[in-house]
């Protein structure tokens, strides 16, 4: 059985950034896909194979993302997403969750 990961795609400002995860929140890559442009999709396409990685749990940061906007629908069809992914959290509580998931480790 494969590894599973997910995928985060973060567009917040004018910088759009990918990181893959493990499911205990180890950081197992990372890409500066640059100034808000379509070169996001070629990481995370990338990644995947790299990866083997077919479906892969995805989540879109940043307000560039998280909007309907022409980048953000063409990721979600490359993606194979009906719906733009939406955060569970804001940012300051996925950093609480975030220390906290670390802090468990420790222990």
């Amino acid at each position: 059985m494969s590894e599973q990961y997910a995928i985060g795609i973060d567009g917040g400002g004018t910088n759009l950034r990918v990181i893959v995860v493990r499911p205990d929140l180890t950081i197992v890559g990372r890409a500066n896909a640059g100034t808000a442009n379509p070169n996001v999709i070629e990481h995370v396409e990338t990644i995947k194979q790299r990866l083997c990685m077919d479906t892969p749990e995805v989540a879109f940061t940043g307000g560039l993302l998280t909007s309907d906007n022409l980048l953000s629908r063409t990721l979600c069809q490359h993606l194979g997403l009906s719906n733009i992914p939406q955060p569970r959290y804001t940012p300051v509580v996925g950093a609480a969750l975030l220390a906290l998931q670390h802090l468990k480790q420790r222990v």
